[in-house]
């Protein structure tokens, strides 16, 4: 300890400067990051000498964060330390995380908690001019509370993820913001507005019941948009499509939006598979040059016709997308029994691109992974058909519409939740040399 004492204060600079953070928060979720919250104050610890230099070292202190239901005993700690934090970063702007239960409202002065997250959501405001990364997810006693930190400038926000049920009404006015995941269903933004709010907007993510905040966030940032991700059912109530030039990755919750979308540049498409329908198949085809496609949702044999459109795929996921796990509410997918069995009939072949393969933490309907042997489910049962014939296509008896030759799948990645048991069995049942 007394070695560490006598570092001159230039070095003592330079690994305060790698530990502290320089980027955002992670986007769009970001739950409390206890590590990162106490560097500095593990760092002011060690002897007296660090503790002046990192008080000095106004980087340092940028983490303004708090747990959402720490003990009772900790509320004045917690309190403290964010007012110190306050007071120690001077002008450096801030990353803020709070999340709260949404659906659990505690308006109640005499209540402890609710108290400690109202004085929370109080240094929040007091900062709000100095926030560059944000996420908060509050209920509506305390959203209502956030009002003026959402109607005033945020000029060095970056990151901003929202999950308010109500209680907000307008968006910070924020001209560097990148990224927005917005989860609010009473918000409301004048048409002449939204521009202001979003003009450097290159990803964003959206569930809201108002139709018009899908629109008018869509529209105002269309020319820059990089990631789209729409997560309600959405109706388009102006029945034009969205001219997206640049957009590179979509999530779809609702494959009826698939026509209003024209991204020439598209190279990974993320759908919810729930009630697609034959009829969809034309506005698939708008989309068949994607290289990535990532179904969840329910994925039902159905859905196999318009699902073959995407025919220069390489690469095929089943799971939830992170962006739509980030949600409120989500549900990992369910795979008909007879999806992949459809898939293995179908011709022309589908996806004959396809190189690549991840299985994520999916259910099988009247099937269960940690249960049953695989091949007593037909739905297991012709997943381990479709990967057979894949690894192995010059041997399949129907071949493509000949616009393109077929390869065979090189790899296959096990979620880890089924890399137990049921993992190793299903690898051991496909050919030795596939990973």
């Amino acid at each position: 300890m007394q070695r560490l004492s006598v570092f001159p204060d230039d070095l003592l600079l330079l690994i305060f400067d790698a530990l502290a953070s320089g980027d955002p928060i992670p986007w769009p979720d970001a739950s409390y990051d206890q590590d990162r919250a106490q560097v500095p104050f593990k760092l002011s610890a060690i002897c007296r000498h660090w503790r002046q230099i990192s008080r000095s070292k106004s980087s340092l202190w940028t983490y303004f964060g708090s747990p959402s239901d720490p003990v009772p005993a900790l509320h004045r700690a917690h309190l403290n330390r964010l007012r110190l934090i306050q007071t120690l970063s001077k002008n450096q702007p801030l990353d803020v995380v709070f999340h709260t239960n949404v659906y659990h409202d505690l308006e109640n002065d005499d209540n402890a908690r609710w108290r400690y997250r109202a004085q929370i959501v109080d240094l929040l405001n007091g900062v709000a001019l100095r926030w560059r990364s944000a996420a908060l997810r509050l209920p509506h006693s305390l959203a209502s509370r956030m009002d003026s930190a959402m109607r005033g400038d945020c000029p060095h926000l970056i990151f901003l993820s929202i999950w308010f049920k109500h209680g907000m009404k307008s968006l910070p006015r924020a001209p560097r913001l990148t990224h927005l995941y917005l989860e609010c269903y009473s918000l409301r933004l004048a048409n002449h507005e939204v521009g202001t709010y979003v003009p450097s907007l290159t990803s964003l993510a959206t569930q809201s019941s108002n139709p018009t905040i899908h629109e008018k966030l869509i529209t105002a940032s269309c020319a820059g948009l990089l990631d789209l991700h729409i997560l309600e059912r959405f109706w388009n109530t102006t029945m034009t499509p969205f001219e997206l030039p640049c957009l590179k990755s979509l999530t779809l919750n609702d494959g009826e939006f698939m026509p209003f979308i024209n991204a020439p540049q598209l190279q990974q498409l993320a759908l919810n598979c729930g009630g697609l329908h034959s009829r969809l198949a034309p506005a698939a085809a708008h989309f068949s040059r994607i290289k990535h496609l990532i179904l969840y949702g329910r994925i039902d044999h159905i859905s196999a016709d318009v699902l073959a459109e995407f025919s220069f795929i390489d690469s095929l996921t089943l799971d939830t997308p992170p962006v739509v796990r980030w949600g409120l509410n989500y549900e990992r997918p369910q795979i008909h029994r007879f999806f992949f069995s459809k898939l293995v009939d179908h011709v022309p072949l589908v996806w004959p691109m396809l190189e690549h393969i991840r299985l994520g933490n999916l259910d099988f309907e009247n099937y269960c992974w940690t249960t049953k042997k695989l091949g007593s489910d037909m739905g297991v049962a012709g997943l381990i058909s479709f990967l057979h014939g894949r690894m192995s296509v010059e041997h399949l008896t129907h071949g493509t519409d000949q616009l393109v030759q077929p390869v065979n799948l090189r790899t296959i990645e096990l979620c880890p939740s089924q890399a137990g048991m049921s993992g190793f069995e299903l690898l051991w049942t496909l050919k030795k040399g596939v990973v």
